[in-house]
């Protein structure tokens, strides 16, 4: 079974390159991007879809990390809060119980 996972893997791998350079070789047209007064170099068209999508990524990947940080932070807040109550509430429970077998 591994054998076989393997092999699809390698097939997909093989597959995504074979688009991967069909897309590069129908996309080399050089192209210059203007923005704000701003020219670029001369690039192939694809090298700027495949840079786009790099910044893409890492974006995303900086906001989900930032958002997870978060997350984790205060799921640290709360098991603190949780742990304080819980050991304040074990230290007056026994007080109580101890003060009505005192009243018996």
């Amino acid at each position: 079974m591994r054998k076989l996972v393997n092999v699809v893997l390698l097939i997909l791998a093989i597959l995504l390159f074979a688009i991967g350079f069909r897309f590069a070789a129908d996309n080399a047209a050089p192209l210059s991007i203007q923005w704000l007064g701003w020219s670029s170099p001369k690039l192939p068209t694809f090298l700027w879809l495949i840079v786009s999508m790099f910044v893409g990524f890492l974006l995303g990947y900086l906001g989900f990390w930032g958002k997870n940080l978060a997350l984790r932070l205060k799921l640290g807040q709360t098991r603190s809060e949780l742990k304080r109550r819980s050991t304040s509430q074990n230290r007056i429970v026994p007080t109580q119980s101890a003060q009505a077998k005192s009243a018996e």
